[in-house]
């Protein structure tokens, strides 16, 4: 549709006007996100001693996950390029990340990444499968853009309503 915009000819007008737009929406989105989490923040009570503990091992797997994926990502990256295989790192990096997103399903209960962990992992080995290189570039990577920004719309259709069911079920919440 944008492409159509500019006469139908790629041009790099048409990538500021998407990534501006998609930037906008992202802000709205944070910022909406930001009001609401914070009522609900303030009219919580404080964790229990259990609950921190509970904060703090969840935090240290998170923290083991994440280092195996940029570790991993970060030698996907050398021995491709290392090997003459650059035009792959996409393939890699959203393979990587796709698998990374299975572990943090459980950990964070949070099922919809299981499905953003096998779609990536899919996506990854697909763009293996695609010879022409630009071609690739954009299955994989606008695929995956594709799947993240899926992902966080399901996950704050989820919570929205949690967060007005809080607020309204609090009769002393701070507004």
């Amino acid at each position: 549709m944008l492409i159509a915009l500019f006469g139908g000819r790629p041009s790099p007008l048409w990538l500021v006007v998407a990534i501006t737009a998609a930037a906008l929406a992202l802000a709205i989105m944070i910022g909406v996100l930001r009001v609401r989490t914070g009522r609900l923040v303030r009219s919580s009570p404080p964790p229990t001693a259990e609950e921190m503990e509970l904060d703090k091992k969840i935090g240290r797997r998170f923290g083991w996950v994440f280092g195996l994926e940029g570790a991993a990502i970060l030698i996907a990256v050398v021995m491709l390029n290392a090997a003459g295989r650059g035009d792959y790192v996409i393939c890699a990096i959203a393979l990587i990340v796709g698998i990374h997103f299975l572990p943090l399903a459980s950990l964070f209960e949070a099922p919809v990444y299981y499905m953003t962990g096998v779609v990536g992992t899919a996506l990854g080995l697909l763009g293996v499968f695609v010879t022409d290189v630009p071609t690739r570039l954009s299955v994989v990577g606008i695929g995956f853009v594709f799947l993240l920004w899926l992902t966080i719309a399901i996950i704050l259709a989820r919570v929205f309503p949690l967060l007005s069911q809080r607020d309204t079920s609090r009769p002393n919440a701070a507004n």
